[in-house]
């Protein structure tokens, strides 16, 4: 396999690590921007990446602390008719 990368750098890749090469498609429209073979566009990439985990673990904390204060509906306990038809769909 071929990887090309921008300033016409080629990377091939034997078939046998094909597992190690993923797609990567850039959100939206956009295209993804391609780093330079040996550039030091990796070298920026960790800390970006930690930045980026960071706010998306404060925001996941955020989300399941307003989930847990919000107050929720208690549903009654399963009916011998609920039972009936859930093993009506196992059955078939």
């Amino acid at each position: 396999m071929l990887v090309t990368y921008e300033g016409g750098d080629r990377l091939f890749v034997p078939v046998d690590r094909l597992d190690l090469v993923q797609k990567y498609g850039a959100p939206g429209a956009a295209r993804a921007k391609l780093d330079r073979l040996g550039g030091t566009g990796w070298d920026r990439r960790p800390p970006e990446v930690k930045k980026a985990v960071e706010e998306m673990a404060q925001d996941l904390l955020r989300l399941y602390a307003r989930r847990k204060a919000a107050a929720g509906h208690s549903f009654s306990p399963d009916t011998p008719w609920q039972k009936e038809l859930e093993d009506a769909f196992r059955t078939s």
